[in-house]
């Protein structure tokens, strides 16, 4: 079995596994980190996107004295920079190596830190509300009762691929029913 992880420190790894582990359905696995950490590595951030999402990279920038990498993630590609805008950013943060990707294609990858956009509420939001067609529900296989079984999944994936610190971006206006759970069911979190 797989269950020792050199990526992510226990923190990260205590996180996922609490939230991807509410759906009673979901295989239990102890993971084992190699990196040992006392205080939470994930942080909630609250407000308008584009100004946290610069703030947040001018903190670990300014933080820093060797080049990090950081991976900004979403649900969807349109919530994240431009390639205009991300070559601006590259340029604003010279201590960092910033890529953007979907939570789908992030799978396998790793970073230093991830920034997760788009933690929103509504139909192109996270945990995503779009209706699926009827004739691509017909295809797939039976959705499963737990609600929103497979974007709990897919939001472990994407915490996962960081190395030191996961950054959640969500508007306060309207925030996502995984952002509400977060500060419900007080997960070790900090909050900015």
């Amino acid at each position: 079995a797989l269950d020792k992880t050199f990526r992510f420190n226990n923190s990260i790894s205590a996180f996922a596994s609490k939230f991807v582990m509410q759906n009673p359905r979901q295989l239990h696995k102890e993971m084992l980190t190699h990196t040992q950490v006392n205080e939470p590595r994930v942080t909630l951030h609250q407000g308008d996107s584009e100004n946290k999402l610069s703030h947040v990279l001018a903190d670990i920038n300014d933080n820093t004295s060797s080049k990090q990498s950081v991976y900004i993630l979403s649900r969807y590609k349109f919530n994240l920079p431009n390639r205009h805008n991300l070559n601006q950013l590259n340029v604003k943060f010279k201590n960092l190596d910033i890529k953007t990707d979907t939570f789908h294609a992030s799978k396998g990858k790793e970073s230093d830190h991830v920034i997760i956009l788009g933690l929103n509420k509504g139909k192109y939001g996270f945990p995503s509300q779009k209706p699926i067609s009827p004739l691509l529900d017909c295809l797939l296989p039976k959705a499963e009762e737990f609600q929103h079984a497979e974007e709990r999944r897919l939001f472990y994936v994407a915490v996962t691929r960081t190395k030191h610190a996961v950054h959640l971006l969500s508007d306060i206006k309207k925030p996502s029913q995984f952002i509400t759970e977060l500060l419900e069911k007080d997960y070790m979190i900090n909050y900015n």
